[in-house]
């Protein structure tokens, strides 16, 4: 029984490392890891810009 149990668990474990399929839950984690960064990526890309344009605009005065 011990070697059968021991070569049934190795074959397992041979397809778990060498499947290489994208399972459904594996998308589940990826979209809710994206959803967020697709979400906050405008509102964090409109503060930059906000912050930076007025710091150009002064920068082009104190040039003048």
């Amino acid at each position: 029984m011990s070697e059968w149990w021991k070569s049934k668990k190795e074959v397992l474990r041979r397809k778990k490392r060498d499947d290489g399929r994208f399972y459904i839950v594996d998308f589940m984690i990826e979209l809710l890891i994206y959803i967020p960064e697709l979400l906050f990526l405008p509102i964090r890309l409109i503060i930059l810009l906000g912050r930076a344009i007025p710091k150009v605009i002064i920068h082009i005065f104190d040039l003048v």
